[in-house]
């Protein structure tokens, strides 16, 4: 949505269940603030102890160092402007700090119209990088529950990923919120349909991330000049996931074999799952980077990677 008093500047993002503000504060760091939607909203006493519980890991910043705004937030000092409006609207809204890097979604356009270019070390060291992450989040019993293209943040210059939005974080201390998501198009696994609808209890567990990171590592590693999009930027075909075949598959799966041949199992073990334990684990994919001879991908060895 462009500022509609600075042409050619955002005022905000709007997706899903929430408007997105960009704001920059005195000393050049950018900030979001996050407003849901009415429709939307989420427990306040929720959303604070998602931070609590998520483990203090610099991919998790967007999580671990937010706030959440009530009114009265805003406090009247000399030579500002103060607006009562403003103060009740900033209740139940999310500030967070912006992270590095660009949404992969918007990188995976970048490589298909050949903007980008990524090495394969690049792209096995955002797969390496995704993966640990996930590990992370299941050592201290968290599922972010909602991987997908828009939430991952890869910065090219690292290597490193940060993940966005932790707003339906699985944890055994929380309680599931009556409004929580079942994933996002591209990635939800078939066994998120109960009865022919959609169930998000399906994915209140832990382990619930490894659908979507078989799927991700999957499109990190292939991604590039003529890789057609589907669903939120991703490239499997979500009516294909969920009958768990389709040409689609197939042709994703027949690329796999030819480029990363040790990536076909896991992929596959994934799409024909009946539950998050049927995925692969963090550990499995571990598998895949050892099998590559370090000198050719240029990745450290598992035992140097913090956190692991």
């Amino acid at each position: 949505i462009e500022h509609p008093q600075a042409r050619g500047k955002p005022l905000s993002s709007q997706k899903g269940q929430a408007e997105a503000f960009f704001l920059k504060d005195e000393h050049g760091t950018w900030w979001i603030l996050k407003k849901f939607r009415p429709t939307c909203a989420l427990d306040l006493d929720y959303l604070t102890k998602v931070t609590s519980v998520l483990p203090r890991e610099p991919g998790f910043v967007c999580g671990t160092e937010r706030q959440i705004l009530t009114r009265g937030t805003l406090q009247k000092i000399r030579g500002c402007h103060y607006s009562k409006d403003l103060d009740r609207w900033l209740e139940g809204t999310v500030l967070m700090p912006r992270v590095k890097g660009l949404d992969w979604q918007c990188l995976a356009d970048d490589l298909r119209d050949g903007g980008v270019v990524l090495a394969p070390p690049q792209r096995l060291t955002f797969c390496r990088n995704l993966t640990r992450l996930i590990g992370v989040l299941e050592m201290h019993g968290c599922a972010h529950r909602d991987f997908s293209s828009g939430n991952i943040f890869p910065d090219i210059a690292t290597g490193a990923i940060s993940v966005i939005d932790f707003d339906s974080l699985f944890h055994p201390s929380l309680r599931m919120p009556n409004a929580t998501t079942c994933g996002t198009e591209g990635y939800t696994p078939p066994y998120a349909w109960v009865n022919g609808r959609l169930d998000p209890r399906s994915s209140w567990c832990e382990g619930a991330d490894r659908y979507a990171l078989a799927l991700l590592n999957a499109e990190m590693l292939l991604v590039g000049p003529g890789t057609t999009a589907t669903g939120e930027g991703g490239i499997f075909d979500q009516d294909e996931l969920r009958n768990r075949a389709g040409k689609g598959i197939d042709s994703i799966l027949a690329e796999l074999r030819a480029r990363y041949p040790q990536a076909v199992a896991l992929v596959q073990q994934a799409i024909r799952s009946r539950m998050p334990a049927d995925c692969p684990s963090p550990t499995d994919w571990n598998g895949l980077f050892q099998g590559v001879p370090a000198g050719t991908v240029g990745l450290p060895s598992l035992a140097d990677l913090p956190n692991w």
